[in-house]
């Protein structure tokens, strides 16, 4: 094969961990490796068809800088139109997806990045690279003191908005208990009206810090059940004392009662937040999540693994999804494009 040249087509901006985790920072890598990398367009999700100008706009750069391999974090429909028409030309294109979103992706993609095995799994994807999300908190930057700044203990979730109703419903829960509600302070780190503080990703992870304990709870059904292990390694990397629900990704990772405190029940939570009520109940399971992890989720250990998915990406030469356009549409834009090449 030529000289890589890698192009990135990113669903939104850095600021929302899909692209951040799954784009910018294996560019970044890249980057700093001499691969010649590019983010040639970020919140393509923003795209409304065809008739969008930016979609012409990412078509004429894809087709005129003879990128070797496209890459499209989080792609909606017109990223998948945007890969037919790559495949046309010749080139190699990468999907990358994190959530539980159906579609025939091998039609369309040379190769499907994805977090887990049961997310392939359960997409039905056929050419898989499972590659786990890599963990961006720094090497100096753990947990140090794990005694109470505060009368009560402050346990911290991190996440999605979306996980809002499901979230505050389960405190409300947990608050009917005479020790959740006389010793805890719930404190939310996200976006939106219902957060103890807004996320901020300068900030985040002294935020987290601050607190005693880690939570992540799970809702129960397949949209979850497929969910990468990222919250928990972050937590576990910053040498945090954790309750987690135990999904695949984190049962892969970590030992229950030695790294993580794993809970089915809204009684075992509580369980769980009267055993971490002590220190040194605390101290022990932070440390051993932090020294159980070690490095093995940093970006120097993840982004060697997808270059060297990159490279192994062969042309499936799948043209199928090319009568989704219709002839006339098709014959347009090529010759418009064509046109653009022999210009330059």
């Amino acid at each position: 094969m030529s000289k890589l040249k890698i192009g990135w087509i990113l669903s939104v901006d850095r600021n929302t961990a899909s692209s951040r985790l799954q784009g910018y920072l294996i560019h970044e890598w890249l980057v700093r490796n001499n691969i010649d990398s590019h983010i040639v367009a970020a919140n393509s999700c923003e795209l409304k068809g065809l008739r969008d100008p930016r979609f012409y706009q990412i078509a004429k750069i894809l087709y005129s800088e003879n990128f070797t391999h496209i890459i499209f974090e989080g792609p909606e429909w017109v990223g998948f139109q945007i890969s037919a028409l790559c495949k046309l030309w010749g080139r190699i294109t990468l999907c990358v997806r994190c959530d539980n979103l159906k579609a025939d992706y091998d039609a369309y993609f040379d190769v499907t990045i994805l977090p887990t095995k049961n997310l392939a799994d359960s997409l039905g994807v056929s050419r898989r690279c499972i590659i786990p999300d890599c963990v961006e908190v720094a090497s100096n930057q753990f947990k140090l003191d794990y005694s109470k700044k505060s009368p009560k203990l402050r346990v911290v979730w991190v996440g999605h908005q979306g996980y809002r109703d499901y979230l505050l419903e389960l405190i409300c829960r947990l608050m009917g208990n005479s020790f959740v509600n006389e010793c805890v302070d719930f404190v939310l780190i996200s976006k939106g009206d219902f957060a103890t503080i807004q996320w901020n990703l300068d900030t985040v992870f002294c935020d987290v810090l601050s607190c005693d304990i880690a939570f992540i709870p799970i809702p129960v059904g397949e949209w979850y059940s497929g969910k990468s292990s990222n919250r928990l390694a972050m937590m576990m990397a910053l040498g945090m004392p954790t309750i987690a629900t135990p999904i695949p990704s984190y049962k892969s990772i970590a030992v229950a009662a030695r790294d993580v405190l794993f809970v089915e029940s809204d009684e075992e939570i509580i369980q769980s937040l009267m055993l971490l009520h002590s220190e040194d109940a605390r101290k022990a399971l932070g440390c051993s999540a932090r020294n159980s992890l070690g490095d093995h989720f940093g970006v120097d250990v993840i982004a060697p693994i997808w270059l060297r998915a990159i490279k192994e990406a062969v042309n499936s030469e799948n043209k199928m999804p090319v009568r989704k356009w219709g002839a006339k549409v098709l014959a347009s834009l090529i010759g418009a494009l064509s046109a653009i090449g022999r210009r330059n």
